[in-house]
């Protein structure tokens, strides 16, 4: 054994232990996110969906009503496919929900109550995935990582990790919200969940603000760019096709 690996009394390599830890961290500031995006995009969903504050509501429980099944079955499910299995399969479930969230079908392309099942499903599920992290982390990574004496450390970071998510949350959602609307605001905060799951986590969580800055721009593009039929730049107004819009043009051109 090489001199310079130094053993902890949990029996593991404390280089390890700490990119673990280091991993732990911003999971939760991943999870808590990913969980509380929605509150804060609430009033734009609300102005574009046409549903009521009553049912924003509804929804934003769906989510406290996952969580608070499924967070003992969770934290069984951790214990049988281990925690790194159960971490990966999480994270892939926080980015792939994150997505669906920002691509919910607008008030024009589906009725009021198809919207708002819709995003309880969304949100049950998000509270579903987001349920087991800590029983994960506690029960598996921190308990198969640190020895107990030690397990103050990581528990309390991963609570500054929660609560530093939960505080960036608002400013980092309104600011993607005035680049790339409400919708776009999922779609660049899902990358962050993915990231987790790399094969170098520890490494390439240092290029998550770098590719959330590329996305911003990418994604600016593709939520506001010309969506016009035949070539036209311009948007077809509420009632009218984009065949009309020709005729129209047509016509006026034609006098």
């Amino acid at each position: 054994m090489d001199s310079r690996t130094v053993i902890h009394p949990s029996g593991r390599s404390s280089h390890v232990r700490w990119l673990i830890l280091l991993l732990i961290v911003v999971a939760s500031f991943v999870s808590y996110v990913l969980r509380t995006n929605l509150s804060i995009v609430g009033p734009s969903l609300i102005a574009e969906l046409g549903i009521s504050e009553f049912k924003l509501g509804m929804v934003l429980s769906a989510f406290a009503l996952g969580y608070a099944i499924f967070q003992f079955p969770g934290g069984i499910f951790g214990d049988i496919v281990g925690p790194r299995l159960a971490g990966t399969l999480m994270a892939v479930a926080w980015g792939l929900l994150t997505v669906l969230s920002g691509l919910v079908p607008g008030g024009t392309a589906a009725s009021g109550s198809v919207v708002v099942a819709y995003l309880l499903a969304i949100r049950f599920l998000v509270g579903v995935t987001h349920a087991p992290i800590f029983p994960v982390m506690a029960g598996g990574m921190v308990s198969n990582w640190f020895p107990v004496s030690a397990w103050g450390l990581p528990n309390g970071l991963s609570s500054t990790g929660l609560t530093l998510g939960a505080a960036a949350t608002p400013p980092l959602i309104v600011w993607l919200m005035v680049l790339v609307g409400w919708r776009g605001s999922f779609l660049a905060t899902a990358p962050a969940a993915f990231l987790l799951v790399s094969e170098h986590r520890a490494h390439a969580l240092g290029y998550l603000p770098f590719l959330l800055l590329l996305a911003c721009p990418l994604l600016h593009v593709f939520m506001h760019g010309g969506h016009g039929q035949g070539g036209h730049g311009g948007h077809a107004g509420p009632g009218r096709k984009g065949g009309d819009i020709d005729r129209a043009n047509d016509s006026s051109g034609g006098a």
